[in-house]
């Protein structure tokens, strides 16, 4: 199967990596967002008041041996044609992906979501399930349809965060 992954230079999203080699999921190239890098890293140093210290995403990258292509957004026609040579795209992105994208790879994309999808939509769902005083915090992960966050549900689990550093969660 011709895999392709989409991330954000930043710790959370280069988790995908990991866990994808940990699977022995072959990944056929890696899309790289470039936009909002930098505006979600000064929100994330003062959500965390400077706590939460960014990997050097590009030497792991670098380490992963495999084609990067660094794009704008996934709605772009460069990204969009990359799309349409792949099965399945793997996605833990932040911008809202657009029907032609969605209808490009031959099954579909698979986004992960740090939230339980049927409660919260969206950005800021860890926050608002902290805020809320949710007993879990839940991660799910399902196909994207033109509907934000409310595609078929693949996979959920969840973390009982209570007594955690919320840094760190």
């Amino acid at each position: 199967m011709n895999t392709a992954l989409l991330i954000h230079p930043d710790n959370i999203s280069i988790e995908y990596l990991t866990y994808a080699q940990k699977l022995n999921v072959e990944i056929s190239f890696i899309l790289v967002m470039t936009d909002s890098s930098q505006k979600m890293r000064e929100t994330i140093r003062k959500r965390t008041n400077g706590k939460y210290v960014f990997k050097d995403v590009y030497k792991l990258l670098a380490d992963a041996n495999l084609p990067c292509y660094f794009i704008h957004s996934i709605n772009s026609k460069n990204a969009i044609k990359l799309l349409k040579s792949t099965d399945l795209l793997i996605a833990g992105g932040r911008e809202i992906i657009g029907a032609e994208a969605i209808a490009a790879p031959r099954i579909g994309i698979l986004n992960s979501h740090p939230s339980d999808i049927s409660k919260y939509r969206g950005c800021g769902n860890v926050e608002r399930a902290i805020l809320n005083k949710d007993d879990y915090i839940y991660v799910s992960c399902h196909f994207i349809t033109s509907s934000v966050d409310s595609g078929p549900l693949v996979y959920q689990d969840r973390l009982d965060y209570k007594g955690m550093d919320y840094h760190l969660t």
